[in-house]
């Protein structure tokens, strides 16, 4: 059985941050991450490229139709999680 992979430890010169953290529910990693899904569904699943300039060629045109003819906002729908029982709203201020 292979060791498993770790990741190499941060350099002394590197501070740890709160920039650090992307949380679960970041509105534009979810946007892109629907996008990067629609590419793959309408693009890229069905096609057949034969070369890496004809794959980018089809994206680029795929990306290109879908700002001219597609293009909207998303709708964003996550409210958040409810609050847990016995946390008041006062302590939360």
């Amino acid at each position: 059985m292979a060791a498993p992979r770790r990741l190499p430890k941060r350099p002394a010169s590197i501070a740890p941050s709160s920039n650090d953290y992307t949380p679960k529910h970041a509105s534009w990693v979810n946007q892109v991450e629907c996008f990067f899904g629609i590419v793959q569904r309408q693009c890229l699943a069905n096609g057949s490229f034969r070369s890496t300039e004809e794959l980018r060629l089809a994206v680029l045109a795929f990306i290109d139709h879908w700002n001219r003819e597609k293009a909207h906002p998303f709708r964003w729908t996550f409210t958040g999680y409810p609050l847990q029982t016995g946390v008041k709203l006062a302590e939360a201020a």
